[in-house]
C-alpha cells in the first residue's frame, strides 16, 4: 500500500466526473494490478458519490458499475445498490437512447456484482412507459428481456391496462410494429400480452375502418410474434377483410402488402381474398408502372411463393401486354427483378 497514496487518489475521484473515475480506474489497475482490489476497498465511499451519478448519462453509469465489478465484485455491489434510485430515475426520465443503450448493455457486466435489476426496473419502466408510444415501448421490452426475463414478466402483469390503453389508441400499423418488436422476448412473454389485448384487437370495426397497407402491416408485425395469436384474430375478423370497395380505391402496392400480411398468418387467408382482389389486381397492373408490379411481387413472395403465383395468374395476360408496349430499358430491369423471384415466371412473361 505505500506504493500508492490514497488520500491524493481520493482528492483527485473528486475532482473526476463518473466517466473520468472509471478510466482513471482502470489505469490503476495497470500500475497496481492484483492490489487494485484492496484499493478499490479504501475508496468505496467516494465511489458512492451520487451527485456525481445524477450528472452522468446512463451508459456512462453503466460503464462505471462494469469496471467496478471487474475490479472488486464486493465495492461494486456496495456501490451499484447506493446508485439504485439514480438509475430508477434515470430509466424514468432520461432520453430514451440512452435508456436502450443501458438494458443493452448491463448484462455484460457481472450480473452478480449488480443489485437485482428487478427491484428497481419494473417501477421505473412501467413508470416511462405511461408517456410513451407502443413503439417505444417495445424497443425497450426486446433491450430489457436480455437483462431478466423475470422483469418483463412482472411488468407485463402489471401493465395490462396500461397496454389495452396503448393499443386502443394506437393504429393498426404501429401494433403490427409493436409485436413484431417484441417477437424475441419470450413466448409467454407474449401469449400473456396477448392474453391481455385480446378483446381489443378483436374490435371489428378497426378492420372495417383500415385500409388495405395498415391491414397488411398488422397483420405481418403480429404473425412474428405469434402466428396462432394472428390466426386468431384473422377468424374474428375475416368478414370484415372482404370489401369489395376498398380493395378497388387501393394501390398496388397496398394490394401487396395486405395479401402479403395475410400470407404470412395463413396462406389460405391470402388466397380466399384474391377472389376479391383478382379482378382490381389486374386492372392496377394495367396502369401501373412495370417497377411497381415488380415490387408488388416481391413483396408478396417474401411472404409465400404460392400466394404470388396465383396473384399473376389475374393478370398474366394483361403484364404480357405491359411487358410488350414498354421501352427495353425498363423491361429489362422488370425481367431481372422478376428472375429473382422465379425463373420459371420470368421465361414466361419475359
Amino acid at each position: 500500500m505505500s506504493m500508492v497514496n490514497i488520500t491524493e487518489v481520493k482528492q483527485k475521484l473528486k475532482e473526476m466526473s463518473l466517466a473520468e473515475v472509471s478510466s482513471y480506474l482502470v489505469e490503476l489497475q495497470n500500475i497496481y494490478e492484483a492490489n487494485t482490489s484492496e484499493i478499490m476497498n479504501q475508496l468505496t465511499n467516494e465511489l458512492k458519490d451520487k451527485k456525481k451519478a445524477e450528472r452522468a448519462s446512463l451508459p456512462e453509469i453503466q460503464r462505471y458499475l462494469s469496471t467496478l465489478s471487474t475490479l472488486n465484485k464486493e465495492v461494486a455491489m456496495d456501490v451499484s445498490t447506493s446508485l439504485t434510485d439514480v438509475v430508477k430515475q434515470k430509466i424514468q426520465k432520461d432520453p430514451q437512447a440512452d435508456v436502450e443503450k443501458y438494458l443493452q448493455r448491463i448484462p455484460w457486466a457481472d450480473i452478480d456484482a449488480i443489485p437485482s435489476f428487478s427491484k428497481y426496473a419494473e417501477i421505473a419502466l412501467k413508470n416511462r412507459f405511461k408517456t410513451q408510444s407502443l413503439t417505444e415501448i417495445a424497443i425497450l421490452f426486446e433491450k430489457a428481456h436480455w437483462v431478466t426475463e423475470d422483469v418483463l414478466l412482472a411488468l407485463t402483469h402489471s401493465m395490462e391496462d396500461l397496454l389495452r390503453e396503448k393499443m386502443e389508441s394506437a393504429s393498426l400499423v404501429e401494433i403490427g410494429r409493436f409485436f413484431e418488436k417484441i417477437r424475441w422476448v419470450g413466448t409467454d412473454i407474449v401469449s400473456e400480452i396477448a392474453s391481455h389485448t385480446s378483446n381489443i384487437l378483436k374490435n371489428r370495426e378497426r378492420y372495417r375502418q383500415a385500409s388495405l397497407y395498415e391491414l397488411g402491416a398488422f397483420f405481418s408485425g403480429l404473425s412474428t410474434a405469434s402466428k396462432a395469436f394472428a390466426a386468431e384474430i384473422a377468424h374474428v375478423v375475416k368478414k370484415d377483410l372482404h370489401d369489395a370497395e376498398r380493395i378497388r380505391r387501393s394501390s398496388l402496392h397496398e394490394m401487396g402488402t395486405f395479401l402479403a400480411g395475410l400470407a404470412s398468418v395463413k396462406e389460405v387467408l391470402a388466397l380466399d381474398l384474391l377472389g376479391d382482389v383478382g379482378e382490381a389486381l389486374s386492372q392496377k397492373v394495367a396502369e401501373t408502372s412495370l417497377q411497381s408490379v415488380a415490387a408488388f411481387l416481391e413483396c408478396v413472395w417474401r411472404a409465400s411463393e404460392n400466394v404470388t403465383l396465383e396473384s399473376v395468374s389475374y393478370f398474366r395476360d394483361v403484364l404480357k401486354e405491359q411487358v410488350a408496349a414498354t421501352e427495353k430499358t425498363k423491361v429489362e430491369e422488370f425481367c431481372t427483378r422478376l428472375r429473382e423471384i422465379s425463373s420459371d415466371l420470368a421465361n414466361e412473361i419475359c
